[in-house]
C-alpha cells in the first residue's frame, strides 16, 4: 500500500511517497509486496497483538490468528 501525500514547503508543493514497512522477527516486510490474503493475515496478527497488549482476553471458543 503506497500512500502519496502532498507536502507544501516554502510555497511549493511536492509529492511525498510513504511506504508501509513492517518489521517482524528481524525482517522488514513491505506490505505492498504481500498478497491480499497475506495482508489480511498480517493485519489479524497485529490486531491480536494490540488487543493482548491492551489486556483484552479473547473468549475461550475463539482462537487468536
Amino acid at each position: 500500500m503506497l500512500h502519496i501525500f502532498w507536502k507544501e514547503t516554502r510555497g511549493e508543493k511536492r509529492k511525498v511517497k510513504v511506504r508501509q514497512i513492517l518489521v517482524m522477527d528481524d525482517k522488514e516486510i513491505d506490505l505492498e509486496q504481500l498478497s491480499k490474503e497475506e495482508q489480511k493475515q498480517v493485519e489479524a496478527r497485529l490486531n491480536a497483538a494490540a488487543l493482548r497488549q491492551a489486556g483484552y482476553e479473547p473468549s475461550p471458543r475463539r482462537k487468536d490468528p
